[in-house]
């Protein structure tokens, strides 16, 4: 993947609505979950706490992190539409990569 120069950037108006939506959709995303990871720290370092409680907060943790994920992809997959990235496709013996 590279980046692209500002000039071969496209412009707003030339986005497809549905990407500029998901774009959104990224960026909205993100404000409730960097709270929602603080109170899953809080829970898991405050004082002794029931079992209970100590696995809710690992799973608050585990799921607000899949979802920080998902609004990073969609962040890369608007970057590409605008032509930010431009992916280049190639060969690859997927063997050796996961070697």
């Amino acid at each position: 993947m590279t980046m692209q120069p500002v000039s071969e950037i496209r412009q707003a108006d030339q986005i497809p609505p549905a990407d500029l939506w998901l774009g959104r959709l990224a960026h909205d995303l993100r404000g409730p979950i960097g709270p929602l990871q603080l109170a899953a720290r809080m829970l898991e370092g405050s004082a002794p706490l029931p079992t209970q409680l100590n696995e809710l907060g690992r799973t608050i943790e585990r799921q607000t992190s899949l979802l920080l994920q998902v609004a990073d992809e969609l962040d890369d997959l608007l970057s590409i539409s605008l032509g930010v990235f431009r992916l280049h496709l190639v060969r690859c013996d997927l063997a050796a990569i996961v070697e």
